[in-house]
C-alpha cells in the first residue's frame, strides 16, 4: 500500500520498443488512460540505439515486443541489465505466442498480447519494478553471504584439521 500512494504523485516514464505501430499505438492509448500513477511514454522502432534512449529517458520501466531478431533482443537485455545505471530498470517481453520462450532469461515478466488489458499491463509494470528491485537484492545478499559462509567453512575445516581429534 505504501508504494502505491508513493508512485500515485509520480509520473512514471515507460519505453515502449517495437516495430509494428499498430502495437505500440493500443499499448499506448491504454497506458495513457491512467490517472494514478501517470504513465509517461516514449517509442522506439528499433532496437540498435536504444540504448542512447534508454540513458536520455530514463525509463521506469521497458515493454519490448518479441517480434524482432532473437539475437539482438538478447543482448540488448543483457546490455541493459549488466549496466550498474540501468541494471534496475525491468523489462517486460510483449509476446504473441506462449510458447516461444526462446527469448533470455534476464526478462523480468512477460505479457501476452491478446490477454492484453489496461488493467494487468499497468499491474505488469508495477509489480515487475518491485521483482526487478528484489531479485537485484536477493541476488546481491546471496553472493555476499556465500562468500562469507564459505569463510566460515573453511576456517571450521582448518580447526578440525589441526585439532587432536583429527
Amino acid at each position: 500500500m505504501g508504494i502505491q500512494s508513493a508512485l500515485s504523485d509520480q509520473k512514471l516514464n515507460i519505453l515502449l520498443v517495437g516495430n509494428n505501430p499498430t502495437e505500440i499505438k493500443d499499448i499506448y492509448y491504454r497506458l495513457e488512460k491512467f490517472t494514478n500513477p501517470i504513465f509517461e511514454t516514449d517509442v522506439a522502432f528499433d532496437i540498435r540505439h536504444i540504448f542512447k534512449r534508454i540513458r536520455k529517458f530514463k525509463p521506469y520501466s521497458i515493454l519490448i515486443d518479441d517480434k524482432f531478431n532473437k539475437i539482438q533482443l538478447n543482448r540488448l537485455i543483457k546490455r541493459i541489465h549488466r549496466n550498474p545505471k540501468t541494471m534496475n530498470i525491468p523489462i517486460t517481453l510483449l509476446k504473441s505466442l506462449n510458447t516461444d520462450l526462446g527469448i533470455s532469461a534476464d526478462v523480468d515478466n512477460y505479457i501476452l498480447k491478446g490477454n492484453l488489458t489496461a488493467e494487468n499491463l499497468r499491474s505488469t509494470i508495477l509489480n515487475s519494478r518491485k521483482l526487478r528491485i528484489t531479485s537485484r537484492f536477493l541476488y546481491v545478499s546471496y553472493k555476499r553471504s556465500r562468500g562469507f559462509i564459505q569463510k566460515i567453512f573453511l576456517h571450521f575445516r582448518k580447526m578440525y584439521w589441526f585439532s587432536d581429534e583429527g
